[in-house]
């Protein structure tokens, strides 16, 4: 009745030595069953005791630890294997075999090793074993398997340890296959240790940097912070260290062939159990190609844009020619055509100021339309490109009192002064045609908008580039909303002048398209009722 602790003393010291890594044992049943017979009847609870605490030792271990007969037939096993059986303690596989507890095939081939390992006397060591429970659940063991002897040295039976290793070995096939895959793949996959450091690399590395591992790290380092191009990879690495997630981002650097490329770049962490970071794997994907197509999509997006753009300012145009042309364009030639029927139908019956009366509105009118007329033909011209542009130096005085003189009627009409302050020596590069039809709009509409006895000063300002020229007025002014309607063609619009003189706002718009073509532009300064300020800048004369 004492053999079972005898038998758990022999186990527990193979245990002990298999764990030890020594897997040479002996155990001779015969002579302990005599020396179990020997025991003093008062020494063997003591013994018995430490046999009991040994084997409660051994039902804690999670490997499986079985001895079996000559017969393979289970002399002794341990609680972990006896559960994984379904078996409710291990006493109960006592006296039964591989038989019954695995399919015929896998239970004879465990029945055939065992066999051998008694003929033959050698131990089987780490073997690979695979067995599947009663749910048909598949289970990779580590066996090994030595012979036990008694005195005369006839193997009398095996002890046996067996360990769990399904989880390792399919972490080492998934293993392999991620192997095989970042060996294979185009990818640049790079494998680091906690710190950042490399320490493994496939063949798309190699064959993206031209260059092996240690070539590499000889020339940029073997720290991801060292050898990285994006600028903010140190803050990068230390938030994957410190909160332990997967990191992805996009950077640009230039390839073998030192042309632009983008890459995407993920770092992932590999925790261990206690939620440290202990390696990190490095996958490089080169996403050129979807970059280019991106900024190729951006651009064409860019160029619909402004051709809608361009095509709503094309309608805004043409509808605000056809109002200039049905309305504005229309009135004065009314006009026209009215007094000149009163003076042709009652010429005789009219006394002599109210001929010149008559007169006086058919010339108005006329000069009018011609204004009006000459600013629509340029314009349109200016949108067809069809003006040819003739720039040349010029004197800045003497183009700009050309202009005060053209309009000094005008002027003397509402009692303005015209003053040219423009120094004589000032110069600059422009079309002497669209100059002139730049001043004349912009002195005519500050005769328009200043009251009568009122000032119209036109100066000028150089710098090493530009020269500008100032036309102030005394007039009406603006405030900034209207400023910022001045160019655009659907929303310009003329506000009466102080003598109620009328307009298009057209004036205007030609002149910001001239300004354009001779390289120059326009600045607008104003104020409610105290005058406004129009500047614009053109190149200075060559050296």
């Amino acid at each position: 009745m004492h053999e079972r602790p005898v038998l758990l003393a022999l186990l527990a010291l193979s245990l002990a030595l298999a764990l030890a890594g020594l897997v040479v044992i002996s155990i001779l049943f015969l002579r302990q069953r005599r020396k179990l017979k020997s025991i003093n009847q008062e020494d063997l609870p003591f013994n018995l005791g430490k046999l009991d605490l040994l084997y409660t030792l051994v039902d804690s271990m999670p490997d499986w630890i079985y001895i079996k007969d000559r017969e393979s037939r289970f002399i002794l096993a341990n609680k972990h294997m006896a559960s994984y059986h379904g078996i409710a303690g291990p006493e109960e596989m006592t006296g039964k075999t591989d038989f019954d507890y695995y399919p015929r095939e896998i239970a004879e081939g465990f029945h055939n090793d065992e066999q051998m390992i008694m003929d033959s006397g050698k131990s089987i060591i780490n073997q690979e074993e695979i067995v599947r429970d009663s749910k048909g659940n598949e289970l990779i063991l580590s066996t090994t398997k030595i012979p036990v002897k008694n005195k005369s040295g006839e193997t009398v039976g095996i002890v046996g340890i067996g360990r769990d290793i399904t989880r390792q070995k399919k972490d080492q096939i998934r293993l392999r296959e991620l192997s095989m895959v970042a060996s294979a793949t185009e990818n640049v996959v790079v494998t680091m240790d906690a710190d950042g450091n490399f320490e493994w690399v496939n063949r798309g590395f190699e064959e993206r940097y031209g260059t092996t591992l240690d070539e590499y790290v000889k020339k940029k380092g073997r720290n991801l912070r060292d050898n990285s191009s994006h600028e903010l990879i140190d803050e990068i690495l230390e938030e994957v260290i410190r909160t332990g997630k997967p990191y992805t981002y996009t950077s640009r650097t230039q390839d073998l062939d030192s042309k632009d490329a983008w890459y995407q770049t993920n770092i992932t962490p590999i925790l261990d159990e206690k939620g440290v970071v202990t390696s990190m794997f490095l996958i490089d994907s080169d996403i050129t190609a979807l970059k280019k197509a991106d900024l190729q999509i951006k651009q064409q997006k860019y160029e619909l844009e402004s051709q809608r753009d361009l095509l709503k300012n094309l309608n805004a145009s043409k509808d605000r020619l056809f109002s200039i042309i049905a309305h504005d364009l229309k009135n004065p030639f009314q006009a026209i055509i009215g007094f000149a029927e009163l003076l042709k139908d009652q010429y005789n019956t009219l006394d002599q100021p109210q001929v010149n009366e008559y007169l006086a509105c058919i010339y108005n009118s006329s000069t009018s339309a011609y204004d009006l007329l000459y600013n629509l033909l340029e314009w349109a011209r200016a949108q067809t490109r069809s003006i040819r542009i003739r720039p040349q130096q010029l004197v800045v005085r003497k183009e700009v009192g050309e202009i005060l003189d053209l309009l000094c009627a005008q002027s003397k009409n509402k009692e303005i002064a015209l003053i040219n302050d423009v120094e004589p020596d000032f110069h600059l590069l422009a079309d002497v045609n669209m100059l002139h039809t730049i001043l004349r709009n912009l002195v005519a509409n500050a005769i328009k908008y200043t009251f009568e006895g009122g000032k119209i000063t036109v100066s000028a300002t150089r710098n090493e580039k530009h020269v500008e020229i100032h036309v102030s007025d005394t007039g009406l002014g603006m405030a900034e909303d209207k400023i910022k309607t001045l160019f655009s063609i659907d929303k310009a619009e003329s506000t009466p002048g102080t003598s109620g003189e009328t307009g298009t706002g057209l004036g205007l718009l030609v002149c910001y398209e001239f300004l354009a073509m001779n390289n120059g532009f326009m600045k607008v300064q104003s104020e409610p009722e105290k005058g406004s300020t129009f500047t614009i800048s053109l190149p200075a004369e060559k050296e």
